[in-house]
């Protein structure tokens, strides 16, 4: 199962979790949709791992590259002081 990561997780976490399934591409963070259009259609990760939903067009790519897999969002949620994050799991069809 190969998993991207889009967004800066904390020095500690990255080498906890590190490993050849692992996508690491925080830089997609800041940069256009169709650079992640690009990178989930070329990658064809099993999971995403986000802060933002990535726009239709990048999840149509995405499912293009891989019309035989299930493919997986989970949206990150801003953790604030005191708080619970929020995790979102979406299943792409």
């Amino acid at each position: 199962m190969q998993i991207l990561i889009t967004y800066p997780v904390a020095e500690d976490v990255l080498l906890a979790i590190l490993n050849d399934n692992i996508i690491y591409r925080p830089d997609l963070q800041c940069k256009g949709s169709r650079f992640v259009s690009k990178a989930l259609s070329e990658l064809r990760p099993d999971v995403l791992v986000t802060q933002e939903l990535p726009d239709e067009q990048a999840v149509r790519s995405w499912v293009s590259a891989t019309p035989e897999s299930a493919r997986f969002i989970v949206q990150k949620g801003n953790i604030k002081s005191g708080s619970i994050g929020i995790i979102k799991l979406n299943l792409i069809n």
